[in-house]
């Protein structure tokens, strides 16, 4: 099992260190912490990672004060949104390899081409928090996240990805964006010819066992569950919303996100914080590619 495909989930071995020694550390890898030492610890990392504003206005609720944080934040990006918005991005779409099977990227480049998309651009990315919180803040709010985010979030910032963009080639009746929604699939749900219920399903599926409610080794619970919420949540040991049980391998619902793709109604306000001049460069000249097929 190579650790090739969950390569920077190994930089939370380091960050767990730090934030709560090697005590913790131990009885993490060796699934031993208590419900409380994990409440705990997901406070301290919200803290940590969202910063004492952001996670101060989450434990009060103040769902308008953080939408106005995340606008003031989205000024920042405004010209690439707006050159986004000035484009017809009706034949692009986005997809985003996350850090828990960044390895087999190559098989979501074969799938994607397989399904007649064309890819324009492979990048090796990395999302700093304020570009996290504006791509994610909806589901961030959200007061059954407060257990799995935190966690979903470590896994997620500052680590590697790639970012896949791709063209349709103008051969489909809905927005690429659309078209790859169609093919995303569901977290943990096995799923043929799907992204996730497929590619991410069957890779990841060696990391836990048969009930899906355990890691198949212990060295895999630190970096795919590093605080252990994902194993409290899916044994039901907290209270959550259980959205998990839609799942054939419920630790799969959460550590098996895999991919990201924004919605054509999302692409411009994603674009805009994954996307340099360069990238913005490189779908203008596909986008008048296809223009020209039109016209021949």
């Amino acid at each position: 099992m190579s650790k090739e495909i969950y390569y920077p989930l190994l930089e939370n071995e380091t960050i767990i260190r730090k934030l709560f020694g090697s005590k913790f550390l131990s009885n993490i890898k060796n699934d031993k912490l208590s419900i409380e030492e994990c409440l705990i610890a997901n406070k301290i990392l919200g803290k940590y990672l969202y910063g004492k504003e952001i996670y101060q206005l989450l434990e009060n609720k103040d769902i308008e004060k953080i939408e106005q944080i995340t606008q003031e934040k989205k000024s920042k990006y405004e010209d690439i949104a707006s050159k986004l918005s000035s484009m017809d991005l009706n034949n692009i779409g986005i997809v985003i390899i996350r850090p828990e099977n960044i390895g087999i990227t190559d098989k979501y480049i074969d799938f994607l081409s397989r399904q007649g998309l064309t890819l324009i651009e492979k990048k090796k990315i990395l999302l700093n928090f304020e570009k996290y919180l504006i791509m994610y803040h909806n589901g961030l709010i959200h007061e059954e996240a407060k257990y799995d985010f935190p966690t979903r979030t470590l896994n997620y910032v500052n680590k590697d990805c790639y970012m896949l963009v791709v063209s349709s080639n103008d051969c489909l009746n809905i927005p690429t964006s659309d078209y790859l929604k169609l093919l995303k699939g569901k977290q943990g749900v096995s799923k043929k010819n799907t992204l996730r219920g497929d590619i991410a399903y069957n890779t990841l599926k060696q990391y836990v066992t048969n009930d899906g409610l355990r890691f198949s080794r212990i060295n895999y619970n630190l970096p795919f569950d590093p605080i252990g919420m994902y194993r409290l949540i899916t044994r039901k040991r907290v209270e959550t919303d259980n959205s998990h049980d839609i799942a054939d391998l419920k630790l799969l619902y959460y550590m098996g996100q895999a991919v990201h793709i924004p919605e054509s109604t999302e692409i411009v306000n994603d674009g805009s914080v994954l996307f340099d001049y360069n990238d913005i460069d490189l779908i203008e000249q596909s986008i008048n590619k296809v223009k020209r097929k039109e016209f021949m």
